[in-house]
């Protein structure tokens, strides 16, 4: 009897130490490429994207670095291109427009992005000066762009507020959810990134795999509904919800969640506001529903102005033409025909409502 049970300890033993050995070894694998990738980033070119206390990632302001042949400068907001006046010049019309890499475009010439394509547009059939402030961030979602507003930008006193979403915004929310912080009342407050937090370590911060696993249960929570698994975060499936909106219902509520928040303070500060979408390709092949008809619901719910441009690209000859051909990158990209495109749509619409 006391054999079997020695050696049945002995088994679970060597099976405790073996786990405790995974772990370290994954720990100390984790903490290499931790530190291999301080050093790329010291290395390389100036950071364009920085943490944020309040909401979560922001352009690092008055920056300019070189990028694929093209030089990119912000401004003391975080916006892109030259520092925006303050106050406001009186006659002048200034659009802000908030959004994700899809709306800062950093692949592309600022002259060739659809923020540019609004602003000589408006400019052209209202006679008046135009002033389109591009304040999007990479990363970013309705949730980052609520808080950047609400913290810096409105300070910029627009005349209208225009808040494109993307595809992968719904991951995108996902991911920054977990930071967010809420007043009494559940309103978003604040959305601080984890390199920000000036509290000491913690064990959890210090051991990288049981923060991981912490943050994987976290999304697990969030994520109530069963066909949207915890690996949401993976880049294969940022485009998963356009085949199943239903199943990703409870993420697509909680992204949308901060438009309400960000229309409300648009509309306090005396601006108009307005919601957007960059197309993607599933849009103009023939047979294929709009994916974002669950958006346009919300806004008429809501009674948001929604701006669809995906009918004017699926009516285009060769539409194929208006994205970028694929660079390992994870979404669709706009080509200059597309950014074009799109730039005049929203103009128009904007001509429409004044």
């Amino acid at each position: 009897m006391v054999r079997p049970l020695a050696r049945t300890v002995r088994h679970l033993l060597t099976a405790v130490c073996l786990l405790v050995g995974v772990a370290c070894a994954v720990e100390v694998a984790l903490r290499v490429d931790r530190v291999l990738a301080a050093k790329r980033d010291r290395a390389g070119q100036p950071t364009l994207v920085v943490p944020s206390p309040v909401c979560y990632a922001e352009l690092k302001p008055l920056v300019r670095i070189e990028r694929n042949g093209r030089t990119l400068q912000t401004s003391s907001f975080g916006t892109r291109g030259p520092e925006p006046a303050v106050p406001k010049p009186d006659g002048t019309l200034r659009l802000l427009v908030l959004g994700d890499e899809s709306t800062l475009a950093l692949d592309a010439e600022r002259e060739q992005t659809f923020a540019a394509a609004i602003e000589t547009t408006l400019a052209e059939q209202t006679g008046q000066p135009v002033e389109v402030v591009n304040a999007a961030v990479p990363g970013g979602c309705p949730l980052v762009c609520a808080l950047q507003y609400r913290h810096r930008l409105a300070a910029l006193d627009a005349d209208a507020v225009l808040l494109v979403l993307e595809a992968g915004d719904v991951v995108d929310d996902l991911r920054v959810r977990p930071h967010l912080r809420t007043d009494d009342d559940g309103r978003p407050v604040a959305c601080a990134h984890p390199a920000t937090r000036s509290v000491g370590p913690t064990w959890q911060s210090e051991l990288i795999v049981a923060d991981a696993a912490i943050r994987q249960a976290t999304l697990r929570w969030l994520t109530a509904s069963p066909a949207v698994r915890s690996d949401t975060l993976c880049p294969k499936r940022r485009l998963e919800w356009i085949a199943d909106p239903d199943a990703w219902a409870t993420p697509l509520v909680d992204m949308l969640g901060p438009v309400r928040l960000l229309r409300d303070d648009a509309v306090a500060g005396g601006a108009t506001f307005h919601l957007a979408a960059v197309p993607i390709p599933v849009e103009t092949r023939t047979g294929q529903s709009n994916p974002w008809t669950v958006v346009g619901r919300f806004a008429l719910a809501e009674g948001i102005d929604w701006i669809d441009a995906g009918p004017g690209f699926a009516r285009q000859s060769q539409p194929e033409s208006l994205f970028a051909p694929p660079s390992g990158c994870d979404r669709p990209l706009l080509s200059p025909r597309g950014h074009a495109l799109l730039g005049q749509a929203i103009a128009a619409h904007l001509l429409g409502r004044r």
